[in-house]
C-alpha cells in the first residue's frame, strides 16, 4: 500500500514526520510511505504570541487534509492537538515518548535558573512557563517570543539591532534534541516543579477512524506505558477545560510503583494551582447477564457510589442509570465487527481515570473474570500502582441456561461443566479441541458462540460425540427479549434461526438440557406482562419471577389516600369493618384505630363483602357496592402515564387484577396476546377492548390468577 504523510513545514516537524516514516518502512517494507507538507495557520501567521492563535493553530489544516483525502495519516507534536478531535478522526497508539521535560538555556555566564541575577529576561511563548518560572522566581522578567527554534536561539545568542536583549529562554528539551541542539541546554528544569504541557515530546499520529487496517499497522509499534501517559494527560486537559490562553500543564510519571499525576491550571492572569495526583481505586463489577435485578447488591453499590462509569454493550439501561447524576459515564463497548474502543486503550482510559484521583466503576456484562477480560484489566492497573479489586458477577454461563429451567450440573445427569470461549477473529474457524469435549457427563457451554452453532455442532460430532445430543440456544437470557431453541446436535442449527435467536446468545450441549421446564421453573422462557398499581401489591409479579418468568411490571395507577374520608362518627353503630385490598388500610389513621381499639371493633380482610347494617367496608369509588352494608371510599386509584411502548404481541400472556388496568394499557397498547382477569368484572373490560383469549381466575386472589395463566 501506498500512504501519505502529513506534516508542517517546519525542521522540527520533518524530523518527526521523517522519523516515524522511518519506522514504519522498517516494519512494512511492502509498503511505501510519502511525505507531504501541509502550511498551517500558525506557520503563516508568525506576528502574533502562540496563546492568542487558539488551540489547533498547528493542527486544523491537517486535519482538513486528512478529512478530504489529500493524506493518510497526520503526525503532530501531541502538545499540538484539541483535546476533542474532529469527527471522523482518531489517535494511534501512543509511540515511545520523547524527553518530556523545559529546558533553559542560558546566555554566559549563568548556567542555571539559580545564576540569572535579579531583573534578569527570560523569553518563553507559554503562559505555563512563565506563571511557574515565576513562582521560583517573582524578581526575574518574563517576556513573550515566537518562530522556531533556530530563530529563538539566535535571538538569545546573535539579537539583531532592533531585537532586546534576552539573558535566558526555555524550550521544550525534546524538540532541542531532536534537531541536534541538546549542547545548548543549560539546566533541565524539574518536571514536577515546572510542570510540562500535556503531551510534551510526545508525537501523535492521527488518522481516519475508518481506516482500521492502518492503525493497526501503527498501534502495534505503540507502547503500553506511552499510552497510558499520553491519555492520563489529555484526560486533564479535558477536565480543566484545556485552553491556550492558560497557564495549563500536566505531568505523569510512574515512580516507585505508583503514578503521579503533577498538573497545573490557573487563571490568565494571576497565582497557578500545582497538583500532585496520586491514582484512586478501580473497582470491576459484574452486571450479571442482563436483567438488572441479577447485579449483587455490592455491585450497585459501588455503581451508586462511582464518579465515573466506564461500561460494555450488554449492561443494562437501568445499571448504567443508577450512577449518579454527576458521575461521568463512557462507553466502550464491543459489538460483532465492531469495537468502539481496542483493549488497550481501554486499558489507558481506566488508568487515567484513576490517576485523576475519581472513584472509576468498570462495569462488565456477566462476571468480569469469565471471558470478560477484567483479570487483564486488573493486571494492568495493578502493574502501572493503581489499586484495583473486583466486585463477582452473576455469569451467563449459569444464568443463562438457569432461566429456562436447564441446570449446568444434576445428579446423575452431569457432573460438572465447562464453559468455553466461541469468539474467534473476523471469520477464521474457532481452534477448538473438540475431542476433549466427549465426556456425556459434562455439560458444554459455549459463550458468544451464535454464528458458529453450526460449526460448533459439526465439531463434535465430527470428534465422536453424538449426533442425538441434547443442545439448547439461549439468547438474551434474563431479559425480556429472550429466547430458547431447543434440540440435537444434528439439528441445533436450524431449530436456532428458526427461533429468531440473537446475541448475546448461548449454546449448552448435554442431557441436561432434556431438564428443560421439569425441575420447579415452568415459566422459564415465557414473558408476561403485569399492571401494577403505584403503592400498591406487587404480589402477582413475585409469583411469576418465583416459577422462572421474566416480567414486565407496567406502572399504570397510583394509590392516593382520601383525607378526612373517615371519622370517629362513623364508626358508630360499626362491629366489624372488611377490607376487600390492603389498600384500605390507608382509612385507618392513629385516630381512627384508637376508637377503633377501644370499641372492640375488628378489622377483617375479606374477599367477599355479604350484607350486614354493622358493617363498614372501606374501599375506593367505582368499586362494587352490596347494598345492606355502609362503603366509605378511604382511597383513589389515579391514573399514570405508561412509559414506552405496550407491544402486546411480545408476550406470552398478559395478567389483570381490576378493571381500570385494562383500561389504561389497552389505551396505549397494540397487538395481542392471552389476556388473564382475575374476576367477573375485569373479564368484562378485557371483552369490551375485542380480546378472544381470555382466562378467568377461579377465585379473586393472585395465586389463583397466576394459576389460571401460566400454569
Amino acid at each position: 500500500m501506498d500512504y501519505r504523510i502529513g506534516t508542517r513545514g517546519s525542521k522540527l516537524a520533518l524530523v518527526q514526520a521523517n522519523g516515524v516514516k522511518s519506522r514504519l518502512a522498517a516494519a512494512y517494507p511492502g509498503d511505501t510511505f510519502e511525505i507531504v507538507v501541509v502550511t498551517t495557520h500558525g506557520d503563516r501567521v508568525t506576528d502574533r504570541p502562540i496563546a492568542e492563535l487558539g488551540g489547533g493553530a498547528f493542527a486544523h489544516e491537517l486535519e482538513r487534509a486528512l478529512l478530504s483525502g489529500e493524506v493518510d495519516l497526520a503526525v503532530h507534536s501531541m502538545k499540538d492537538l484539541a483535546v476533542t478531535l474532529p469527527d471522523g478522526l482518531v489517535l494511534a497508539k501512543a509511540w515511545t515518548r520523547g524527553d518530556p521535560r523545559d529546558a533553559l538555556v542560558c546566555r554566559a555566564p549563568a548556567k542555571s535558573l539559580a545564576d540569572l541575577p535579579s531583573g534578569a529576561v527570560v523569553a518563553t511563548g507559554s503562559p505555563r512557563r512563565a506563571a511557574l518560572l515565576r513562582r521560583m522566581r517573582p524578581d526575574l522578567v518574563f517576556t513573550g517570543i515566537r518562530g522556531n527554534v533556530d530563530t529563538r536561539l539566535r535571538k538569545l545568542f546573535e539579537p539583531g539591532p532592533d531585537e532586546p536583549r534576552l539573558d535566558a529562554l526555555v524550550l521544550a528539551a525534546a524538540g532541542l534534541k531532536r534537531l541536534g541542539r541538546e549542547d545548548v541546554i543549560s539546566e533541565y528544569l524539574d518536571p514536577s516543579v515546572v510542570i510540562p504541557a500535556a503531551n510534551q515530546g510526545q508525537v501523535a499520529i492521527e488518522l481516519r477512524a475508518c481506516d482500521a487496517e492502518l492503525k493497526a499497522k501503527i498501534d502495534a509499534l505503540g507502547d503500553d506505558h506511552a499510552e497510558a501517559v499520553a491519555t492520563a494527560e489529555r484526560e486533564f486537559l479535558r477536565e480543566a477545560g484545556a485552553d491556550c490562553h492558560l497557564p495549563i500543564g500536566a505531568f505523569a510519571e510512574f515512580r516507585d510503583g505508583r503514578f503521579t499525576l503533577h498538573c497545573v491550571s490557573g487563571p490568565a492572569e494571576g497565582p497557578v494551582t500545582v497538583e500532585h495526583r496520586t491514582a484512586g481505586e478501580v473497582t470491576l463489577v459484574g452486571a450479571g447477564p442482563g436483567d438488572p435485578e441479577l447485579v449483587t447488591v455490592k455491585g450497585l453499590n459501588a455503581i451508586r457510589a462511582a464518579e465515573v462509569l466506564v461500561y460494555d454493550r450488554l449492561v443494562s439501561s437501568e445499571l448504567v442509570g443508577a450512577a449518579p447524576a454527576s458521575c461521568e459515564r463512557i462507553y466502550v463497548g464491543k459489538e460483532s465487527g465492531r469495537h468502539s474502543l481496542p483493549q488497550d486503550e481501554i486499558n489507558a482510559l481506566l488508568l487515567a481515570k484513576a490517576i485523576s484521583g475519581r472513584r472509576v466503576v468498570r462495569l462488565k456484562g456477566g462476571d468480569p473474570f469469565v471471558f470478560g477480560r477484567g483479570g487483564e484489566e486488573m493486571a494492568y492497573l495493578l502493574e502501572h500502582g493503581v489499586e484495583c479489586r473486583a466486585i463477582p458477577g452473576v455469569t451467563s454461563a449459569v444464568a443463562g441456561p438457569a432461566a429456562f429451567g436447564i441446570p449446568v450440573t444434576h445428579r446423575g445427569v452431569a457432573n460438572g461443566f465447562e464453559v468455553v470461549t466461541a469468539h474467534a477473529k473476523n471469520d477464521e474457524p474457532l481452534a477448538l479441541d473438540y475431542a476433549r469435549m466427549l465426556d456425556v457427563s459434562r455439560t458444554y457451554v459455549f459463550l458468544m458462540g451464535l454464528a458458529r452453532v453450526r460449526e460448533i455442532a459439526s465439531g463434535l460430532v465430527s470428534a465422536g460425540r453424538a449426533a442425538t445430543t441434547p443442545a439448547a440456544v439461549v439468547s438474551a437470557a434474563t431479559m425480556p427479549e429472550a429466547k430458547c431453541a431447543e434440540g440435537t446436535l444434528a439439528d441445533i442449527g436450524d431449530r436456532s434461526q428458526a427461533a429468531g435467536c440473537a446475541s448475546p446468545a448461548i449454546l449448552v450441549v448435554g442431557d441436561v438440557v432434556s431438564l428443560r421446564g421439569r425441575l420447579g421453573f415452568p415459566c422459564a422462557g415465557r414473558r408476561f406482562l403485569v399492571p401494577v398499581i403505584e403503592g400498591g401489591s406487587r404480589r402477582i409479579p413475585g409469583l411469576l419471577r418465583a416459577l422462572g418468568g421474566e416480567v414486565d411490571e407496567r406502572i399504570v395507577g397510583r394509590i392516593v389516600r382520601i383525607d378526612g374520608a373517615l371519622s370517629p362518627a362513623d364508626l358508630e353503630g360499626v362491629d366489624r369493618i372488611v377490607l376487600t385490598s390492603e389498600n384500605g388500610r390507608l382509612g385507618l389513621t392513629d385516630e381512627i384505630l384508637a376508637v377503633v381499639r377501644a370499641k372492640g371493633i375488628r378489622v377483617e380482610r375479606v374477599r367477599e363483602v355479604k350484607p350486614d347494617v354493622r358493617t363498614l367496608h372501606l374501599t375506593q369509588p367505582d368499586a362494587p357496592r352490596v347494598s345492606g352494608v355502609r362503603h366509605i371510599d378511604v382511597y383513589r386509584n389515579d391514573p399514570v402515564p405508561i412509559e414506552g411502548e405496550v407491544d402486546l404481541s411480545r408476550y406470552d400472556a398478559a395478567l389483570f387484577a381490576c378493571a381500570s388496568s385494562v383500561e389504561r394499557i389497552f389505551a396505549a397498547a397494540h397487538g395481542s396476546t392471552r389476556c388473564a382477569a382475575i374476576g367477573a368484572r375485569t373479564h368484562a373490560a378485557l371483552e369490551r377492548q375485542g380480546v378472544e383469549d381470555i382466562v378467568t381466575a377461579a377465585e379473586p386472589t393472585a395465586e389463583s390468577l397466576v394459576r389460571a395463566c401460566a400454569l
